[in-house]
């Protein structure tokens, strides 16, 4: 009977360790789950932060290039001003000219001045097309500040993430990390080319109005031409080679050729 009880005195002991150390184990086990979790949702996290500054960087080169794009039509609103000017100024002192010495080409001075009125219409929809450019910028520059907003909501739910790390289990992480790539994929789909696809149509359509005006104008000046006597040929052979070298007109070169060359035969 002592001996027994002894035992039992003895057993107990050993009981309580192998039970303490089991639950340690199990701790240990539990510890380095938590651990592999949390290195998994700081390699996801690093993984966002980047994607999300890639895309503002993506987003500041495009406002960069449009920015750009905007100092070139300036710079060509500003020369096609300049040369529109110069053109009516000239027109006015030929128009001078020819009404104090050939009453009868009246009416067709006032059928350029109408061109004229056509080429200040179309500076007019050259500057509207600046301006539309310049919205599309701040409309970059709206979307990319609202970027900078969600990256900073971003980071601060992040801070709170690492606060509750312990707390975290697979299927929690696993949906904020799907909201996370969908807001992405959203911010992915701005249209931010839309810009320079409406700017490339305007640019075109410019492009027709003026060569379609150029061709016009010529023929009016030839018209012009042909009703004159051999001296008055020879000055808007002069009046035109000026034209020319301020507008650059390739037809207006063709032009001023086929003048002096009517010309030549006259005197011949």
């Amino acid at each position: 009977m002592g001996l027994g009880s002894d035992l039992g005195i003895v057993q107990s002991p050993i009981a309580a360790t192998e039970s303490s150390s089991s639950g340690q184990e199990e701790f240990i086990k539990k510890e380095a789950e938590w651990d592999r979790e949390m290195m998994k949702a700081t390699k996801e996290i690093k993984e966002l932060k980047a994607n999300l500054m890639a895309k503002e960087t993506e987003i500041k080169i495009k406002m960069k290039k449009k920015e750009i794009e905007i100092e070139g039509m300036k710079d060509d609103n500003r020369l096609m001003e300049f040369e529109i000017k110069m053109m009516e100024v000239d027109m006015e002192d030929e128009a001078l000219a020819l009404q104090e010495e050939n009453p009868e080409l009246k009416a067709e001075l006032r059928r350029l001045e109408v061109l004229l009125d056509q080429w200040r219409k179309a500076a007019e929809v050259a500057k509207a097309a600046e301006v539309q450019m310049k919205d599309e910028v701040l409309a970059l520059r709206g979307k990319n500040s609202e970027l900078e907003t969600e990256l900073g909501m971003v980071e601060k739910q992040l801070d709170q993430w690492k606060v509750t790390e312990f707390q975290m289990k697979d299927e929690a992480l696993a949906l904020r990390v799907g909201r996370l790539e969908e807001q992405l994929d959203q911010w992915r789909k701005v249209p931010a080319e839309a810009a320079e696809v409406l700017m490339k149509d305007e640019a075109l359509t410019l492009r027709g109005k003026n060569s379609d005006l150029e061709a016009e104008l010529g023929r009016e000046l030839w018209n012009i031409v042909c009703k004159l006597e051999q001296p008055r040929v020879e000055s808007i052979c002069h009046a035109l080679a000026y034209v020319r070298g301020v507008v650059h007109f390739e037809s207006t070169a063709i032009l001023t050729g086929e003048i002096l060359l009517m010309s030549r035969c006259t005197s011949n």
